[in-house]
């Protein structure tokens, strides 16, 4: 049996005889996993005060205890069409995180693995050298949403991706990205667009979401007070080949990596209207840092 609580930080569900509880940020975090529930291909990882979704290795290991502890494998919270991390623990059936399903995030390298780390709002850091975590499987098509919470590290003058997919080559890529001056770099195909305007936001907790479908593309940044949709231009589909989406570098996964925290990461397959992103998916994930 599961039943659901919902208080005043926190959007539970839970099992009975767990004290599993699926997001933080109240109703936000309810809404936004009732948006994603029915989604096929998508990944939501989030919510790092819960150290049990977290290991060490792609295939389990120890759960993180300590700043600095390494995550190897990151756990999708999304159903994606399928059974949810809190139906297969009520059901019985849970083996350890390979067999719970979902597209989780994943990194072998000990070298390249991001670290967790504790505080009242938990993260993970990644290093700006080397650290990427992958989503396996999940390649741009020709709709689709990606969406990161995060704090870049103040000072450092270099492109940086916070999230990127697709091929480099052949402009088939989407990704959310800071300039080497810390501008918002919002990328599409070929298409590159920075605000007007805009000015660093390298040491700002932030939201940046990407959103396209239908021939258009809409970008969105938190700290426009609207906030504001700051592209609505036509531009060519992906083709839904190329490298799977990488957390903390550029697509491919070998440059413009990232430094700083990241606090959560959305993928979609389908275009998010703009009501579900101003009213759902900004204010979920502004509650994980605010």
């Amino acid at each position: 049996m599961v039943s659901f609580s919902t208080g005043l930080n926190m959007a539970a569900v839970r099992t009975t005889g767990t004290g599993l509880a699926l997001g933080k940020g109240g109703s936000a975090a309810s809404r936004l996993l009732n948006l994603i529930q029915s989604d096929v291909g998508t990944a939501l990882i989030w919510d790092y005060a819960r150290t049990d979704r977290r290991f060490a290795t792609p295939t389990g290991g120890a759960n993180p205890a300590a700043s600095g502890d390494v995550v190897g494998l990151d756990m999708d919270w999304s159903s994606h069409g399928t059974r949810t991390y809190a139906q297969v623990i009520a059901e019985g059936g849970y083996a350890g995180p390979s067999a719970v399903p979902g597209n989780h995030a994943t990194q072998a390298t000990g070298a390249a693995k991001p670290k967790w780390q504790a505080g009242p709002k938990p993260f993970l850091l990644y290093d700006g050298i080397d650290d990427l975590t992958n989503v396996p499987g999940l390649v741009p098509g020709a709709s689709g949403t990606i969406v990161s919470a995060f704090r870049a590290t103040a000072g450092i003058a270099a492109t940086q991706a916070m999230i990127a997919g697709g091929t480099f080559s052949g402009n088939k890529r989407c990704r959310l990205a800071l300039t080497a001056t810390g501008l918002p770099s919002f990328v599409f195909n070929d298409q590159i667009i920075s605000l007007p305007g805009s000015s660093d936001i390298r040491g700002t907790d932030v939201v940046m979401i990407q959103t396209w479908g239908n021939g258009r593309r809409r970008c969105y940044l938190s700290t426009y007070s609207d906030p504001l949709v700051i592209d609505e231009a036509r531009v060519a589909n992906m083709d839904g080949a190329g490298s799977s989406y990488k957390i903390g570098s550029l697509e491919g996964g070998d440059s413009d990596f990232f430094s700083g925290r990241i606090y959560g990461t959305l993928i979609r397959s389908v275009e998010t209207a703009n009501a579900d992103i101003r009213n759902i998916v900004l204010p979920a994930f502004r509650s994980l840092y605010a």
